[in-house]
């Protein structure tokens, strides 16, 4: 069959020379100028489709030469495809970034995810993807700014919105040194701020005075979400415009104050009952002082903090207040009042926990986008406690991964059909012994599909002792161990020390090192190329995590056993596909 030539709009006309029979065929870019066609196997026609996360279709790329398809256990895949610089669906790809790309094979998706880099280059453009899974590597437990309970809080709105001024009636009824009648004298300010346009100014007339602005919450504890309370935060900003004299400060020297009333039990005070009736019982209180150390001229930010413990569902009241000194004019600003916010699991099955994780990363309540990533997560009978706090934002992605880690943990991937992306949890590990996909040098009687092999011991990269350390310092600092000589020459100790990530539960630690050491003391690797066009057909049916037979024989190498796939990189261009395979042995 002759050459036949076809020509491109553009900056250069192009050769096409056929490598296979008449059928579907498939363009294969060997040079700036030159492309081959091949014929695809039959019905298993690689495609490249443009997406919404939805997998409503925008448009294909039937000119689109993809390379290697990279996938790897508990990770996102990732690909690249080249386009002709002239081809149209360029469009579809520059004009908006992160599209999704859908990648087809046949009548299956073998991988669905954004654009995440691209780049002209003299007559090609080039477009690199990742998994849907890579969406969640973006994105942190959590959101910005706490919500601030606290009305009015940099006095925008003027010395009301939310704000109280008062005085303590129980003093003024039974005449007690440092009484006061009215309430803190207060007004607005345009200096100084310490932020928006205007502060509060505020003064007490009397040494000793219990008068204060402040404002209220009711709050009832969740104890199935928060079984050890919540803690509240109250923080401000304080400027004192002169020294405070001694004995001059207000009532016990209050400057910023927090209290928790009781909503059911009335204070048993006859004195208070009788000055101010209906008066609830105070439960707790804590404040930062203002005196005459308090630095002056400068914003002094302080804060105090107090924890509501669960009661039956029993409601509090918070209570926050602002005082100033006798004769001494304050600034406030700035005044919040947040709560420690998490995403918390109490013995939960870990797979919920992960299921949790995942919604969580896509909750538009705390400004995160829904990328059309569904859960599948069945129980393990593993019940585990984990803790999120959001001001900490921990990446998300880095949640997930601490369960691979552990012993009797699971592993997680994404499962496509042509409008879902399904994150699944495997218990406990990914994959399965697949002996019809047996791995051997060919043969004599034509047997056999490995092309090309390495094999490779890592003794550099061995340990026979790991010992992973908790958080903390010092000699009191958790840690946990695992420890095995008894494959090595002598019994020889290699050692590794590592650290958990931060927030790992120090019920874990030990199982991670048992793990750990699990694959560093059998570092052996297998890179195998397989022959195309064998039966059966591993592409799209070998995945990582699978365990497969492997037989080679060659000189003083004897390879019979079972090895993991960790890695799988599918190339299209030839329908070929390599593995990375580790030999597991289990303590």
């Amino acid at each position: 069959m002759a050459d036949v030539e076809f020509i491109f709009e553009g900056e250069s006309d192009l050769t096409v020379s056929p490598l296979a029979p008449p059928g579907p065929l498939e363009f294969i870019f060997q040079s700036a100028s030159e492309v081959v066609l091949i014929t695809p196997p039959r019905g298993k026609r690689w495609r490249v489709v443009v997406t919404d996360v939805h997998g409503t279709v925008l448009g294909e790329l039937p000119y689109a030469v993809l390379s290697t398809i990279n996938f790897e256990l508990n990770a996102p895949e990732d690909f690249e495809f080249t386009l002709l610089q002239n081809d149209p669906g360029i469009a579809l790809l520059v004009d908006t970034p992160f599209r999704e790309v859908q990648v087809w094979r046949g009548d299956q998706i073998l991988a669905w995810g954004p654009v995440t880099r691209m780049a002209y280059a003299k007559d090609t453009f080039v477009a690199s993807c990742h998994g849907a899974l890579w969406h969640l590597t973006r994105r942190y437990i959590g959101k910005a700014n706490r919500h601030n309970y606290i009305l009015n809080p940099s006095f925008e709105d003027g010395t009301g919105g939310g704000w109280n001024y008062v005085t303590n009636p129980v003093f003024l009824f039974h005449g007690w040194e440092g009484a006061q009648a009215d309430p803190p004298i207060h007004g607005l300010e345009t200096f100084p701020i310490a932020s928006g346009r205007k502060s509060l100014s505020l003064a007490n007339t009397v040494p000793g005075a219990d008068a204060w602005a402040d404002q209220s919450i009711t709050w009832v504890v969740d104890p199935s979400t928060d079984p050890d309370g919540d803690l509240f935060t109250l923080k401000g900003y304080v400027y004192v415009s002169a020294p405070i004299p001694p004995d001059a400060g207000a009532h016990q020297e209050r400057g910023l104050y927090l209290e928790r009333f009781s909503t059911t039990e009335l204070n048993p005070s006859e004195a208070v009952q009788e000055a101010a009736p209906g008066s609830m019982l105070s439960i707790q209180t804590g404040f930062v002082p203002l005196n005459d150390s308090t630095p002056v001229g400068v914003w002094q930010r302080i804060e105090i903090a107090l924890t509501t413990p669960p009661k039956a569902g029993e409601a509090e009241t918070v209570n926050v207040r602002l005082y100033a000194p006798a004769g001494v004019t304050v600034y406030w600003d700035a005044i919040g009042l947040t709560r420690i916010e998490k995403l918390a699991f109490y013995g939960v099955d870990q797979a919920f926990i992960a299921e949790g994780i995942v919604r969580h990363l896509q909750d538009p309540a705390y400004g995160k986008s829904d990328v059309n990533i569904s859960t599948h997560c069945p129980p393990t009978g593993v019940l585990r406690t984990r803790i999120y706090v959001h001001s900490e934002h921990p990446p998300g992605f880095g949640a997930l991964e601490e369960f691979p880690k552990l012993d009797n943990g699971f592993d997680f991937g994404m499962s496509y059909t042509p409008t879902a992306r399904i994150f699944t949890t495997f218990h406990d590990r990914r994959g399965s012994y697949k002996p019809s996909y047996a791995l051997a040098l060919p043969a004599a009687d034509g047997t056999g599909n490995i092309a090309d092999w390495t094999w490779a011991f890592d003794g550099e990269a061995a340990s026979s002792s790991v010992i992973v350390l908790g958080s903390g310092d010092g000699s009191d600092r958790e840690e946990g161990g695992a420890i095995d000589t008894s494959a090595w020459s002598d019994g020889v100790t290699m050692e590794e020390v590592f650290t958990a990530p931060d927030g790992t539960p120090i019920d874990a630690l030990g199982s991670m090192a048992t793990e750990r050491l699990t694959v560093s003391r059998n570092p052996i690797s297998l890179e195998i190329t397989l022959l195309p066009g064998r039966n059966p057909d591993p592409i799209g049916a070998l995945w990582p995590g699978d365990d497969v037979p492997v037989t080679i024989n060659r000189h003083q190498l004897h390879i019979n056993g079972t090895y993991r796939i960790v890695r799988a990189a599918i190339n299209p261009v030839g329908n070929t596909m390599d593995l990375t395979l580790n030999l597991r042995v289990p303590l």
